[in-house]
């Protein structure tokens, strides 16, 4: 089915192709070829030039050795794809860093991102007419050409960006990445392993069907101590579960050995201890 993925800075189309009306004829126009003039910026904040690469129906963008850079995020994470992240044009990011000294950062806006790399919180103004599940090029080349025109060049579209997102850019200064990485623990495996914003390796842990993401070395540390706890001491034949409950935050549940689930409680002396629930 597939659909068409936006520039998250003006929410425009990333193509070039316009009919007129009266010849029904496609024709690319030099004017607004800057529209294809795209940054791809992946989660380890690379930049790709996408400007020359044969693009997809799914978002995304067909690169060297049979690889593909994925934009549309419900794609992100599909069986196989590792190379993912947001596209902008050129010029868009451009106006960005010369009229708000801001660099855009796959790190900022993860997850704000929709599905079609549309940022959520920023009202796209006129834009949002032609936004459908394929960019209405024709009738926004009909009605507002000037929509389609560079915002380094025409007076209107860059107004409209810098308006837009001046109230955005407010939150990006204020609020600091997480030093985790910025996507959620729960579109992940128990057990994967990214890098964070901190540049330390963070794992997806889970406990009671709730993932959450632990710096990779404490969650080493806690398998180790876990281990050495259990070899030290054979706890197999208690109903409770075998790992000590010193190990475990209070409120995690856990299958016990005669099969029922126990969770972590801290008794009246504050020590911590499996109950059964």
């Amino acid at each position: 089915m597939g659909a068409d993925v936006y520039c998250l800075i003006c929410g425009g189309t990333l193509f070039n192709s316009v009919k007129y009306v009266e010849t029904n004829e496609e024709v690319k126009l030099k004017k607004y070829e800057w529209l294809e003039k795209v940054w791809g910026i992946d989660k380890e904040e690379n930049r790709i030039s996408l400007d020359k690469m044969e693009s997809g129906d799914w978002g995304n963008y067909s690169m060297k050795k049979g690889m593909d850079f994925f934009v549309a995020k419900y794609t992100w994470h599909f069986k196989g794809i590792d190379n993912y992240g947001m596209a902008a044009h050129k010029d868009c990011v451009k106006l960005m860093e010369k009229e708000m000294g801001y660099s855009i950062r796959f790190v900022d806006v993860c997850d704000k991102v929709d599905d079609r790399n549309l940022m959520k919180g920023v009202n796209y103004g006129e834009m949002k007419k032609y936004q459908s599940q394929w960019f209405l090029l024709d009738e926004a080349f009909e009605e507002n050409r000037w929509l389609l025109e560079s915002p380094l060049k025409n007076e209107r579209n860059r107004e409209r960006i810098m308006k837009m997102w001046e109230k955005m850019m407010g939150k990006l200064r204020r609020n600091k990445p997480r030093p985790s990485p910025c996507e959620s623990a729960m579109v992940f495996k128990r057990g994967e392993i990214m890098r964070g914003y901190d540049g330390n390796l963070w794992i997806i842990n889970e406990n009671n069907g709730k993932k959450r993401w632990i710096i990779y070395e404490k969650q080493e540390k806690l398998e180790k101590k876990e281990k050495k706890v259990t070899k030290e001491k054979d706890r197999s034949g208690r109903p409770s579960p075998s790992s000590s409950a010193t190990l475990y935050e209070v409120g995690v549940v856990k299958k016990g050995n005669d099969g029922n689930k126990w969770a972590i409680v801290k008794d009246k002396n504050g020590v911590k201890r499996w109950k059964k629930v």
